[in-house]
């Protein structure tokens, strides 16, 4: 029995503690009471203010991720424009090189200026076109390029 009255300073505090815990509002006297509601007040007051400021950081988080978001579409958007020109500034680099008619540039496909130069190259296959580009618009001829006139006047001649 000596045994079971024996026990520690930390078991009689939590038990104290406890059995003020678990006592009725009505059991305390008059400063009990006004602080236990004082208490409660407070705890009201904090959990509402905890809710306005967890409110108050939703709308910051969301208003900040709008505008993240916009910025995200407008640098994608800007991406894919610089992506799409570079493409067609490819094609036009190699068209050019090639020989390939202005009309036909857009049918040029490749990742990479060797993929275009080779189906530039596939392309002008098909459409049998085996000439060097001309990069002064004709404007001089040479000797083997022009026809001779003479030769053809003559031709026109004999067969009258």
């Amino acid at each position: 029995m000596a045994e079971d009255s024996i026990t520690t300073a930390g078991e009689d505090t939590a038990t104290e503690s406890g059995e003020q815990a678990n006592q009725a509002p009505d059991e305390l006297r008059d400063p009990g009471k006004k602080a236990l509601q004082e208490e409660r007040a407070k705890a009201r007051k904090a959990t509402r203010e905890l809710a306005e400021a967890q409110a108050r950081l939703k709308e910051f988080e969301d208003r900040d991720k709008t505008e993240l978001q916009k910025l995200t579409e407008a640098q994608q958007t800007a991406e894919q424009r610089a992506a799409a020109a570079e493409q067609a500034l490819a094609r036009y680099r190699v068209a050019t090189a090639k020989g390939v008619p202005a009309d036909l540039v857009d049918r040029l496909r490749g990742d990479t200026e060797d993929e275009l130069a080779a189906d530039a190259d596939r392309l002008l296959e098909v459409i049998g076109v085996r000439r060097p580009p001309n990069f002064d618009g004709g404007a001089r001829t040479t000797a083997a390029a022009a026809p001779d006139m003479n030769a053809l006047i003559r031709q026109a001649a004999g067969r009258q």
